[in-house]
């Protein structure tokens, strides 16, 4: 029985690992986010409150510029562009309102995005930008909406990150893609938790 229990627990936090090697994932809950490592694949989740939305990007290098926009989930119910400046010159524009949005299934988290513009092709970076202070604005004519915006293509994982993605991806799979069936999920394994941790308790009384 607790072996059994082991297992089952083993696999859905596996589950939770794979579901999100494709990006390093980030719930944005205010605006002025920084961005550190501009070239480590990051994708930042958030929703416009009726204000634009800033990411600071600070680099003492030369570094290789991977910039998307995207909308979670399969009805495109609003558009969303982005500006990326240095020293208040804009120097691209991710123009969302006339943008072709494509369907996009990410395989890894086996979610389903509206993929919007993007500085880079296919999902990969095709140019680098100096060093320097850089901004990018993410707005729409209304200021509201969800979205996504992903940054850089090389993907990283070091186990701070996979352990906080196991807490992050549940909470954004139910908030942003509408999955409420992982509260039962959820539910479940602190069930399991608990059933464990009795019948160990039982189990050591038994010895004594």
């Amino acid at each position: 029985m607790k072996k059994t229990m082991f297992l089952l627990l083993l696999v859905i936090f596996l589950s939770l690992i794979i579901s999100v090697i494709a990006h390093q994932p980030r719930i944005v809950n205010s605006d002025g986010t920084n961005i550190i490592e501009p070239e480590i694949s990051k994708a930042y989740y958030s929703n416009l409150d009726r204000e634009p939305h800033y990411y600071y990007l600070n680099s003492d290098q030369e570094f290789n510029v991977y910039i998307n926009v995207l909308i979670p989930g399969t009805e495109l119910t609003h558009k969303v562009s982005a500006e990326l400046s240095r020293n208040n010159e804009i120097i691209y524009f991710l123009d969302g309102e006339n943008h072709d949005w494509e369907f996009f299934y990410e395989e890894f988290g086996k979610d389903y995005y509206l993929k919007g513009p993007e500085i880079g092709e296919d999902f990969k970076s095709t140019e680098m930008l100096p060093a320097g202070n850089y901004v990018i604005k993410v707005f729409n004519s209304n200021n509201e909406g969800k979205y996504v915006l992903a940054v850089g293509d090389i993907e990283k994982f070091p186990l701070s990150e996979i352990l906080s993605a196991a807490v992050t991806v549940p909470y954004l799979k139910i908030s942003f893609f509408g999955k409420y069936y992982l509260l039962l999920v959820i539910f479940l394994v602190i069930l399991m938790f608990i059933g464990i941790i009795y019948w160990i308790k039982v189990k050591r009384k038994k010895i004594k």
